[in-house]
Order: structure tokens, then sequence, then C-alpha cells
């Protein structure tokens, strides 16, 4: 029998974007810039450009590469970052390191690498982060499938994807508060799988509101 369920504790966040003070007119300096960088930058163009609203998830590039493939030119390197998923990594961290892994290679291989004008540098910008709470909560399956249909999408955000890379989790919150409180193993492995890759926030929300109408 299962014991006392904790309440599922909906939060909202907020995000301010600021600029770092750091550019990149070429792929050493942006090698420099990525390590240099807090994980707040790398997170904001790592994981928030692909929730912008004019952004293309098709287009499947983080800012980095795009920036690279743009005004770079160079395929072979754009196509190695853009091929950083950042929703399979478990952390900032993790992120950070393969884009510089990546670069650090093809920088090794001493290919002559042009640099850019001002007006086409690379701007790394992070964002400031206020979390607060949604003033609701859940404490069985239909509360929780309401508050989540209620939830604001920078809620979704949140608890899909801000948390877990911020706190170093393996699964979102939403799965690991049906798994560990309501023992709802299957709704929470589909939620735990669902393609935050190729998707926008709205099809997120409407794809757990789906898996936990049980279809």
């Amino acid at each position: 029998m299962m014991g006392k369920v904790k309440p599922f504790q909906f939060y909202n966040e907020s995000r301010i974007t600021t600029f770092t003070g750091i550019k990149a007119n070429s792929l050493s300096s942006m090698y420099k810039g990525i390590h240099k960088v807090s994980e707040e930058s790398i997170f904001f163009h790592m994981h928030q450009c692909y929730f912008r609203p004019h952004f293309s998830p098709a287009d499947n590039m983080n800012d980095f590469a795009r920036w690279i493939w743009i005004h770079i030119g160079e395929y072979s390197i754009t196509e190695k970052l853009a091929m950083v998923d950042p929703f399979l990594c478990d952390s900032v961290r993790e992120c950070r390191k393969k884009l510089l892994t990546y670069l650090k290679d093809y920088l090794g291989g001493g290919a002559f690498i042009p640099r850019v004008s001002r007006d086409k540098e690379f701007y790394f910008l992070e964002s400031k982060s206020f979390i607060y709470p949604a003033g609701f909560e859940a404490k069985n399956l239909n509360e929780f499938r309401k508050c989540i249909q209620l939830s604001a999408i920078n809620s979704i955000f949140y608890h899909m994807i801000s948390s877990r890379m911020r706190y170093g989790h393996k699964i979102n919150d939403y799965s690991a508060w049906l798994s560990e409180n309501l023992s709802e193993n299957e709704k929470a492995e589909r939620i735990a799988h669902i393609n935050l890759f190729s998707s926008n926030l709205w099809d997120i929300r409407d794809r757990i509101l789906v898996i936990l109408d049980g279809k």
C-alpha cells in the first residue's frame, strides 16, 4: 500500500535576458567564450533557444551551431555542434563539455579559420531566472491533470526542462512525482520520453495531457 502522497507543488519561472559582455568573431573566440561564460548562458543558447516563438525546432540547431553555419560557413563543425541534444544531457556542464570537445578537435586540425566583421559577431547572452509558486498543488492524478492544463507555459518549461538541468535530476519533475507518489510508472515513463528536441511547449503540454488521460 502506498504511503501518504506528497503534494506536487507547481512553480512558474520567469527569465530576464542580459548580455554577458563576451563576444565571438571566430571559432577560436567561440571556444573561449563557451569555456568562460556562466552555465546560465550555455542554458540560454542550448536549451531556451528551442522554445522561442521565432525558432523552428525542425531546424535542429542551437544558437552556437546556427551562428557558425550562417557566418563562418564551416559545415562539418556546424553538424557536430547541432548533434548535441541538450535534453539528453544530464546537466549544463555536460552540454558545455561536449561543445568544447568538438570545437577543440576541429581547431586542432589546423584548418584556416576566418573571422567575421563586427556586425556579425556572436553575443553571449544569459538569462536570470526567478522561480515562484504557481498557486496550486495536486494530491492525486485527477488534480494533477487539471493543474497541468491550467499551468502557464513557463511552468511547463521549468518542470520539464529547467528544474532537471538546474539540479542534475535524471528525470523531469512530473515523471518523478507520478512514479514516486502515485506509482504511475507507465505514465511517468511516457512523459519522460517525450521528444523535447522537436517539440514546442504547447505540444509538450498537450502530449502530457494525452498521456495522463491514458491514451
